[in-house]
């Protein structure tokens, strides 16, 4: 060895951190160890450590009897000189609080007290030799540095374990060994020469023995539900059926040679001989077994990982087509609504061109009844009271009931005679003075009474044309294909139209109306007509012909609230959940197409005018809320 000394430049520090005779120990030995290649310092604590670190550190042994080694260690990682120092600590039976410490890969040894002496010098020379190795001169060093290099060397030297030699050995030169060392104790062992094709061992069937593969592949298959999986190829190793002795003597793969092979059989005797009077056999056999079941482990793991990020792939496909199924859904019930608003549209066009023709023709023939008529009262002696009473009768709106009760009996009182005053009040004479005067005249009253009979004819034949005209009017509304947004709707008229339309369904319910103060809004009539369809039909069903529908309507800031209340049995919690899910029904598992598409339908229709739709249902009230925007954005052109 070459005692010239080595320049600090390239003189490693090594530290023992703390204080006692058992840091004192571990400082001789280091010091008897690598004491002519490092520059040892001691300091009794972590801070001190960190001074003393004035360049690299390759070696620190930290005592770490009572004290925590996260807290130790967690001091000395600190430092940038620390950082890629081989760290030893030394500790009793128990290590305090390394939790951190191994998490964070601090900690390259554990070494227990008290040590067996010169223990630590070799384990601490070979931890430096693989800072060297990682940290140590460059390729091409200084005269210096070479001679720091070959000192280092010649101490940090130091014999290996055969199976750590053998591990980085290659698989040729371990058969080689091998064969040498079996053959010493066996003889020459003869050599098979096989095809592709050989099995070697049977899946699940009995083995008594290995082969060695001199040359040549083998493949190792599992048939699994009758098919064939291939598990290892480049895996197998050099030794068949070594792992199958350990499982009970039966071979779980079928090993198949895939290439013209050369290879030894060995017996269980014959290996367990070999065993017994060779001790490289079986350093060779565990190298080689570990290797395989390294490099097998690493298969699995690769597969694993393949695995995951197939199953990733699988689920990311899956949540795309549930995504494409949903929009398919959405645009097949587009279609059908598009398609049953078209319908409906052709025929209440058509309804509305077949039905305003008669009504109009029926108006103006009410028009000429009624101007004839008067023409031929003109020369009549009462003409002026007969189209008087004709007139009246068919403009005065229907008399209240208290109203006409109050007028009876203010002309009983005055003509005594109720009967007659009740006649009065039927042809619409409800002032007592001329009540009077035609009660003292019984054959005026007999033609007064014909004429407002004839007025309230004409009165009810212009009510019902205007009834059918306003409702061929709301089904327009209601039904008009629109495309994009419209200005100036009326959300109560809306509601009136809609009321208009499903006024059969709502026989035997009370209907209470409170209209409040609305602006026009923009938003597609005939889609507001379905929400609100669907809300009072569904109100209606849960009524069953009796019971109480409450609407109301008020602007709240920028907002036009519509509630729509009942005071049915409720929805039960399950099923109010799954109200706006599409199709859903409770109907005996039938979907119903009425007027209405279906409060799926509703909700998509709300939320594309801007607005929201909300339930609230309990036993005895259930309420829906629509919320549109007074300032609704544009609505989506269709095409």
């Amino acid at each position: 060895m070459n005692d010239a000394p080595i320049e600090e430049a390239w003189t490693p520090l090594a530290l023992v951190v703390g204080a006692g005779h058992l840091v004192a120990e571990a400082e001789a030995e280091l010091r008897n160890g690598l004491g002519d290649v490092v520059e040892l310092r001691t300091v009794p604590t972590p801070a001190a450590a960190v001074e003393a670190a004035t360049r690299p550190v390759a070696l620190a042994v930290v005592a770490c009897v009572s004290q925590s080694v996260d807290k130790m260690l967690e001091v000395l990682m600190a430092s940038p000189h620390l950082a890629h120092a081989r760290m030893l600590v030394l500790s009793g039976p128990e290590v305090p609080g390394a939790s951190h410490s191994v998490d964070a890969g601090w900690v390259d040894a554990f070494i227990g007290l008290p040590m067996t002496p010169g223990f630590l010098a070799k384990h601490a020379a070979n931890q430096f030799a693989r800072w060297m190795r990682r940290h140590g001169p460059p390729a091409a060093p200084t005269a210096s540095e070479a001679q720091a290099r070959e000192r280092i060397a010649q101490v940090t030297a130091r014999p290996e374990s055969e199976l750590l030699r053998d591990l980085d050995a290659s698989d040729g030169v371990l058969m080689v060994e091998l064969m040498d060392a079996i053959e010493r104790v066996l003889g020459p062992r003869p050599r098979v020469r096989l095809p592709a094709g050989v099995r070697l061992t049977h899946q699940d069937r009995h083995l008594d023995g290995v082969y060695v593969l001199l040359s040549g592949r083998v493949a190792l298959t599992r048939v699994n539900q009758g098919k064939e999986i291939l598990f290892h190829h480049a895996t197998t190793g050099r030794i068949v059926g070594l792992l199958a002795l350990a499982n009970r003597r039966t071979a779980y793969f079928t090993a198949t040679t895939t290439s013209p092979t050369v290879l030894v059989h060995l017996s269980q005797d014959q290996l367990d001989r070999a065993l017994r009077l060779e001790g490289q056999v079986a350093a060779v056999l565990a190298a080689t077994a570990i290797t395989v079941l390294g490099s097998r482990l690493q298969r699995a793991e690769q597969l694993q990982i393949e695995r995951d990020e197939l199953t990733d792939h699988l689920r990311t496909e899956r949540a795309e087509l549930a995504r494409a199924l949903s929009a398919l859904e959405e645009a097949r019930l587009s279609l059908v609504t598009q398609a049953r608003f078209a319908t409906l549209g052709e025929l209440s066009a058509g309804i509305a061109h077949e039905l305003n023709n008669p009504v109009a023709a029926l108006v103006r023939s009410t028009e000429h009844l009624t101007s004839d008529v008067k023409a031929l009262l003109a020369s009549h002696p009462r003409g002026p009271m007969l189209v008087q009473a004709i007139a009246e009768a068919a403009t005065r709106p229907p008399l209240p009931t208290r109203a006409e009760r109050a007028a009876r009996r203010a002309i009983t009182a005055r003509i005594g005679d109720d009967a007659l005053a009740r006649r009065l009040v039927t042809a619409g004479i409800t002032e007592v003075e001329r009540a009077a005067q035609l009660a003292s005249h019984p054959a005026d009253l007999e033609i007064v009474e014909r004429a407002a009979s004839l007025g309230t004819a004409v009165r009810a034949i212009n009510q019902a044309a205007g009834h059918i005209t306003r409702l061929v009017a709301s089904l327009r509304n209601y039904a008009r294909p629109e495309s994009g947004p419209r200005d100036g709707v009326d959300v109560n008229e809306t509601l009136q139209d809609t009321f208009q339309l499903v006024s059969h369904r709502l026989h035997g319910i009370d209907i209470d109306r409170d209209y409040g103060q609305l602006p026009v809004i923009r938003a597609r009539a005939a889609e507001l007509g379905q929400v609100w369809t669907n809300v009072l039909v569904n109100a209606a069903e849960a009524l069953g012909g009796q019971g109480r529908i409450k609407v109301t309507t008020r602007q709240d800031g920028e907002w036009i609230v519509v509630q729509i209340s009942d005071n049915g049995p409720g929805i039960s919690p399950d099923v109010l959940a799954h109200v706006f899910t599409p199709r859903f029904t409770t109907k005996h598992g039938t979907v119903r197409f009425g007027l209405g598409l279906g409060l799926d339908i509703a909700k998509r229709f709300v939320t594309e005018h801007g607005g929201d739709i909300t339930i609230d249902s309990e036993p005895g009230s259930t309420v829906v809320t629509v919320r549109l925007p007074v300032s609704a954005p544009p609505l989506q052109e269709e095409t």
